[in-house]
């Protein structure tokens, strides 16, 4: 008999301690889904990309053809509150020419290429390759014949 009772008590501290789990899970839970609604929400302020494809603007089939590119007074910054990244960039890069972008952390060597992909849109600037600004034409059609 004495088993029995020691055996009830056990089972009753299980269940005391499996019903303090289960809320610890539901709390865990509530506060889970309350960091996702706050992701989801800052993403849903992120502005939109530009157009995939831009019909009255398309470069032609061979483009780019020569490889010419030129930086024009670019400046660009990744948020409207923070600083320029790029600053006045004004640069030739000729057909045929190898070059190399060197730089410290934090120079703008990775936003260069972030301009050049259209992955950040400038704030000031142009950059024309082979005679057209990569701002007017759709991202597919940039970012595939790049």
């Amino acid at each position: 008999m004495r088993n029995m009772v020691e055996s009830g008590r056990i089972l009753e501290r299980l269940q005391k301690l499996n019903d303090v789990n289960s809320c610890s899970c539901s709390w865990s839970s509530s506060s889970l889904l309350n960091k996702n609604m706050v992701k989801k929400k800052k993403v849903s302020r992120m502005p939109c990309e530009a157009a995939a494809i831009v019909e009255d603007n398309r470069p032609p089939e061979n483009w780019p053809s020569q490889g010419n590119l030129f930086f024009k007074h670019v400046y660009m910054k990744y948020r409207p509150d923070l600083d320029y990244v790029l600053r006045d960039i004004d640069c030739e890069i000729k057909a045929k020419e190898k070059i190399g972008v060197v730089g410290r952390t934090g120079a703008g060597k990775s936003s260069l290429m972030s301009a050049l992909f259209r992955l950040i849109e400038l704030a000031q600037g142009s950059v024309i390759l082979d005679g057209i600004d990569i701002s007017l034409i759709g991202l597919d059609d940039l970012r595939s014949k790049v």
